[in-house]
């Protein structure tokens, strides 16, 4: 099992559009008279590079002492998995579209953009696991409800993933499943707040701007944007790849 370290507060950036380098470290070696340190592994996954940050990843949490194949933490089998507004992803959805999928259309492997999939658990990602992933260009995230993760990915590779040991199923993770349309629909003049599952990077800033969103700052180590819309659209950003989770709210989180 991987010891995660919980995000803290950043301030917020400066309004050049530009990401914070970061500067916090991603692990630490055993303490005298321990067996093991600590790995902060969200931050290989914010990594500009997901190749690069793979191989840092391996390398790093031997020097931390990790054991990189633990599959000890086994989860509850589950056919579903609940999600912001009431929404439901099943096994059953899952498998059709498993069954549906032959190859993915040549517009969408000639875009190159990354799909997000959700995807349910068996048991944790080791660290080898989630290495190997990171350097295959497949990014996950921090760990959903009901034991599941969002994987991003080239759409040839969801069989692969599919039949991984730790994967209980696979399904795309739809826009609508990434904010509660009850609140979130009427959000003009309203702060914004966007989960990204890579962190603070250009391509997430670009993105955004492209929406019409005015970046106010970050906060959580740059794992959430804080945004404003003069014509919002929650729709267009929950269509964003790397876009998690969205929330709405009246005045500016705590940077």
């Amino acid at each position: 099992m991987v010891c995660l370290v919980m995000p803290r507060s950043t301030p917020a950036q400066a309004a050049d559009n530009s990401p914070p380098r970061q500067t916090r470290p991603r692990y630490s070696v055993p303490p005298p008279g321990q067996q093991r340190g600590w790995i902060d592994i969200q931050q290989y996954n914010y990594l500009p590079d997901p190749v690069e940050a793979g191989r840092l990843l391996m390398s790093e949490a031997q020097l931390a002492g990790f054991d990189l194949d633990d599959s000890t933490r086994v989860f509850p089998k589950a056919t579903s998995v609940h999600l912001p507004g009431g929404r439901t992803a099943t096994a059953d959805a899952a498998s059709r579209y498993i069954r549906a999928i032959q190859k993915p259309p040549d517009a969408v492997k000639a875009s190159g953009a990354p799909v997000p999939f959700l995807v349910k658990l068996r048991r944790a990602v080791t660290v080898r696991e989630y290495a190997t992933a990171l350097m295959a260009g497949i990014r996950l995230s921090r760990g959903f409800s009901d034991a599941s993760i969002v994987m991003a990915m080239q759409p040839d590779q969801v069989h692969q993933i599919a039949n991984l040991p730790f994967v209980y199923w696979i399904q795309p993770f739809l826009p609508e499943y990434k904010y509660d349309a009850s609140r979130s629909e009427a959000a003009g003049g309203k702060h914004i707040y966007v989960e990204s599952l890579v962190g603070d990077q250009q391509v997430c800033r670009d993105d955004l701007l492209r929406c019409g969103a005015t970046i106010v700052g970050t906060f959580n180590d740059g794992a959430w944007y804080n945004v404003t819309f003069l014509e919002p659209s929650v729709k267009s950003v929950a269509a964003l790849w790397w876009v998690l989770y969205i929330e709405t709210g009246t005045e500016t989180k705590d940077q």
